[in-house]
């Protein structure tokens, strides 16, 4: 776990993107918000902007923002 967490390896991403599923689906939308950037920043740095993974968490990036209707905003980072 200590190696993983220090190492930003891309399994931390899949662990940040559920916990921010499950803080979405439970309304907490700021904090759904911080893990799903959490992972797409890893997900960015460690897989590369053309990886399918990027395009999820900016997906769930855009169910944040739409849940929280700023709807311009969420256009434009599920166009990215």
């Amino acid at each position: 776990y200590f190696e993983i967490r220090n190492n930003n390896h891309p399994a931390l991403a899949k662990v940040y993107n559920l916990i921010g599923v499950i803080y979405l689906l439970q309304g907490k939308f700021e904090l759904g918000q911080k893990f799903f950037q959490d992972a797409l920043y890893i997900r960015m740095k460690k897989l590369g902007i053309d990886h399918p993974d990027v395009s999820r968490a900016y997906f769930n990036i855009g169910l944040i923002y739409k849940n929280t209707k700023r709807f311009q905003e969420a256009t434009e980072i599920i166009e990215k």
